[in-house]
């Protein structure tokens, strides 16, 4: 259980990481 929560964290932070990627990326338009 604890390896899923652990996982669950790095997965969320990886989503966060891609959309502020993504929003950066199309900032420059």
């Amino acid at each position: 259980m604890r390896a899923a929560k652990v996982r669950d964290r790095k997965q969320a932070a990886e989503n966060v990481y891609t959309q502020r990627q993504y929003e950066l990326n199309h900032d420059d338009h």
